[in-house]
């Protein structure tokens, strides 16, 4: 006698449904890169060193050229923390509340919340997802507008819910859809 077949166990999806008095929306949690997070706070922790170098230099003795370059440090400084803030703490929200479409983007004390009027969004789609669309998802939000669902909102495309697979994708847009048609 054959030995039973060992399937497979499907994988759950990286999102919840999280329903509060405000209604239903979706949590989101970033996708943690875990290459890119610890290099990431080394690179940071030495950055940091370098900066508080150069910051001693320029106030020990006036220099155009290291007052530039801080400039371009606290760019590449913030854009470290954030990332690493992001990876740890971040998570995307959508809901659909009177018939808007809300995306707030979280990550610890910060958030920033989007609201498109459902009539306005066209399209919403989950497309397929080149190398570079999964490659960012681990980083901070702001380095790539796109996600795995998308939709028009006058002559933009707007997306969300970046670094889950095609097929969470079409469950994130149907969701959506679901709502807004009603």
């Amino acid at each position: 006698m054959p030995a039973a077949p060992r399937y497979v166990t499907p994988r759950p999806p990286r999102h919840r449904i999280v329903v509060d008095g405000t209604g239903a929306s979706i949590v989101l949690p970033a996708r943690r890169n875990w290459f890119a997070l610890p290099f990431l706070c080394v690179w940071l922790t030495m950055w940091t060193f370098g900066g508080v170098a150069a910051i001693a230099e320029v106030t020990r003795e006036f220099q155009w050229f290291l007052c530039v370059w801080l400039v371009g440090w606290a760019a590449g400084w913030a854009f470290a923390a954030s990332s690493i803030l992001w990876q740890l703490a971040g998570r995307e929200v959508v809901a659909v509340r009177a018939g808007d479409l809300w995306l707030q983007l979280r990550a610890g004390p910060f958030k920033r919340t989007r609201i498109y009027r459902g009539g306005e969004v066209r399209n919403l789609r989950a497309p397929a997802q080149g190398f570079l669309d999964k490659s960012q998802a681990g980083f901070a939000p702001f380095i790539s507008r796109m996600g795995a669902v998308q939709f028009d909102h006058g002559a933009r495309t707007i997306g969300f819910a970046g670094g889950v697979d095609e097929a969470e994708a079409a469950m994130l847009r149907d969701w959506v859809a679901a709502r807004l048609a009603t």
